[in-house]
């Protein structure tokens, strides 16, 4: 429906599209614009085809999150759960993390990081490997994304894990469904 010959540029938000675990919106955009579009097109922070791609510089961010995780809530072992590997909006967040570790002489252990798809099911399996005792508990867990932070904290919850008494979560995205949850989510 939409007329391209009305438009300048397209800016395609590409990555909420794949974050659901399922692709098919995404694929469905990326073949209406191969199709119809003639016009210039950017991506956000996830690339189709050979359209120029603008990445989120979150590094500072997560400079900020980590600092609090550290400074405030006193934690040591860190895990970091990360969106999908090599995607460049994910290099900047865990170099964010990285950075301010290193700023700390801390050194990351790359077994506490983890990768996922921004999306529920990604926390809800790193807080079964943790609840099943398959992966020792940290202190606590700085996610990628709002949406992975919300499954790691109810299926902790689920299991008589009580966040944040005993696991610091964190998110980013600062959505609605973070403020609401049933466990409120700490987010940037």
């Amino acid at each position: 429906l939409i007329n391209f010959d009305k438009f300048d540029a397209v800016v395609v938000a590409s990555l909420p599209m794949v974050g659901m675990g399922d692709a098919t919106a995404f694929e469905q955009v990326k073949e209406i614009l191969r199709a119809k579009c003639r016009k210039p097109v950017v991506c956000l922070d996830l690339p189709i085809d050979d359209y120029a791609t603008v990445y989120t510089d979150d590094t500072v961010a997560f400079r900020k999150i980590t600092a609090h995780v550290l400074d405030v809530h006193k934690c040591k072992r860190i895990y970091f759960l990360a969106g999908s590997q090599n995607e460049g909006v994910i290099d900047y967040r865990l170099k964010g993390f990285r950075e301010e570790m290193a700023h700390r002489g801390i050194t990351v252990n790359d077994e506490y990081i983890f990768f996922g798809d921004f999306w529920y099911p990604s926390g809800n399996a790193l807080a079964e490997r943790l609840v099943s005792g398959e992966l020792e508990m940290p202190d606590a867990v700085i996610c990628a994304s709002d949406h992975m932070a919300l499954g790691l904290v109810n299926t902790l919850a689920k299991n008589g894990i009580s966040v944040p008494e005993k696991l610091i979560v964190t998110g980013f995205d600062a959505t609605q469904e973070a403020v609401v949850n049933e466990i409120s989510l700490t987010s940037y």
